[in-house]
């Protein structure tokens, strides 16, 4: 028994890991996913061993279409089947709402990857982004030049790497304490904002710069990441920490990279075998970045982490894309019937905006923000479609300015604030949920409200890295409300189906301490 496709991916025996190092999944001819033979776990009989769909392309398996699996580096057909997930007869397509393809990248998400570009127009798109964007970083007088894929496609071939989905560039900091770094970096931040770039904060060392169709959703993104020096080391988060000596970066050298000449480091050999190991030149559509834990600890340390879970979110949101609209919550439903007409509420992590759009339906002026961008277009779009004025807003809660922002604005705005937590709390880590408590403490006045939604138990498949199987037990919620000068009334308790099973969900009302109740 050789290689063999089913309903849960790609099944393979010992002696095939052997023989085949990394191979590719086509659906209807158009790769969708590359993987290491080496990373298929046990199953079923002895010897036998799978490849599991992975989680973001799982979701978009409903249809019937021809699978192959190729061996990546030789091109060879391992297997060919046709496979029919669900009921439906239709071809599979793992698209977006722009029609593009999309493959599974580095970070097992679903992005459009260049090699799904047939037209080369957001090639052409990407490359006047990226000339932009170094001419606005260089203009603060920061080195600016490619790395990662960039760099990597530009030494291997002179252009993309098929299947990368970004442009990546780093400036060099002359800055070494954490401390100065970040600061420089919230500085670029913000003259690149004044410039009119779209940026979103991934640390305190990297920035990534969104560019949007015209019909709004994201078309094509840059990363900009710090490089320095510090201690006779070279660093770059999110991954390299590297005994390479300054002149490898500096002065910095040019590269041919699709047609334009791009600064690149003084020796992009050795920055790359920094990077990727000494096999760099060896093509590999399946890498996956393994940083290690004394170098993640100490960018965490340095730098913290704006996206934590952010790819889980991702994925999530796509597949709810990929499925009909949903309708507002009972827990919305109970929480608008205590609200005033034309109140002012504010939905924290609101998704693709369901709840948003029904408050906003009866009346009430609504801002709601996610961190999840996708979701906010999708929420903005669905908004628009109803006819409802929301405002919608990409907001981060572990990047505490952004909160901060909203705090001083509602403050400022002077109006009575309600605000509503459905499963938002029991999804963050602890110093994010005393943020959005503090948020709460800052802007509630005496007869403002807030409506909080908590799964009360551990599910039975808890996971530290899944939020979604996490829970805020009751005396937690006391003890924060507390701290914050919240009073906190339980109102509401029930049993609740979930993919972790059976859940008690808690709903509460919160309101100023010493505030009058009706």
């Amino acid at each position: 028994m050789g290689t063999s496709l089913g309903q849960r991916g790609i099944q393979l025996t010992i002696a095939e890991i052997g023989r085949h190092t990394t191979v590719s999944v086509l659906i209807d001819g158009h790769r969708v996913w590359s993987a290491r033979t080496a990373e298929a776990k046990e199953y079923g009989r002895p010897g036998s061993l799978l490849l599991a769909w992975p989680d973001a392309l799982r979701v978009r398996l409903h249809g019937t279409s021809d699978f192959s699996v190729i061996d990546t580096d030789t091109d060879e057909t391992l297997v060919r089947r046709r496979l029919r997930f669900g009921t439906s007869a239709a071809p599979i397509l793992v698209v977006d709402s722009s029609g593009r393809r999309l493959s599974v990248n580095k970070w097992g998400r679903l992005s459009a990857s260049f090699d799904g570009d047939v037209e080369g127009d957001i090639q052409e798109r990407v490359l006047a982004s990226t000339q932009r964007v170094i001419s606005a970083v260089e203009d603060l007088g920061r080195p600016t030049f490619i790395v990662g894929g960039t760099l990597l496609g530009a030494i291997r071939s002179g252009t993309f790497l098929p299947n990368d989905d970004d442009v990546d560039l780093a400036y060099l900091s002359e800055h070494s304490h954490p401390a100065d770094l970040v600061l420089e970096s919230y500085a670029i931040e913000r003259d690149l904002r004044d410039r009119g770039f779209e940026v979103l904060r991934h640390s305190g060392a990297h920035l990534q710069i969104l560019f949007r169709l015209p019909n709004g959703e994201t078309d094509h993104y840059v990363d900009i990441f710090t490089a320095f020096f510090k201690d006779g080391e070279f660093f770059e988060p999110i991954h390299m920490q590297a005994e390479l000596p300054r002149d490898a970066i500096t002065p910095l050298s040019t590269v041919s990279f699709a047609g334009l000449d791009l600064p690149a480091p003084a020796d992009p050999d050795a920055w790359l075998a920094a990077c990727y190991g000494p096999q760099w030149r060896t093509p590999d559509p399946s890498f996956r970045f393994r940083t290690p834990r004394a170098t993640r600890r100490r960018f965490y340390g340095w730098f913290g982490e704006h996206s934590l879970f952010r790819s889980l979110w991702l994925d999530q949101y796509a597949a709810a894309a990929a499925g009909t609209v949903q309708p507002e919550s009972e827990q919305a439903r109970r929480f608008a019937e205590q609200l005033a007409p034309g109140s002012l509420v504010v939905d924290v992590g609101c998704g693709d905006g369901a709840d948003a759009r029904y408050f906003a339906s009866l009346g009430h002026r609504v801002i709601a923000f996610d961190f999840v961008w996708p979701a906010i277009e999708r929420a903005r779009a669905l908004a628009t479609d109803a006819g409802v004025d929301v405002d919608f807003r990409v907001l981060n809660v572990a990047d505490r300015r952004d909160i901060l922002g909203l705090t001083v604005e509602l403050v400022a705005g002077g109006d009575s604030v309600n605000f509503f937590l459905r499963h938002s709390l029991d999804g963050l880590v602890d110093s994010d949920r005393l943020t959005i408590l503090e948020l709460m403490r800052r802007t509630m006045h005496p007869d403002s409200i807030g409506w909080l939604t908590t799964f009360g138990d551990s599910a039975d498949g808890f996971s530290p890295v899944d939020p979604m199987s996490w829970h805020m037990p009751l005396r937690d919620q006391m003890r924060l409300a507390l701290e914050n000068d919240l009073h906190l009334e339980l109102l509401h308790t029930e049993a609740a189906e979930t993919p972790y099973g059976e859940r008690v969900v808690l709903e509460s009302i919160l309101r100023r301490r010493g505030a009058r109740t009706s």
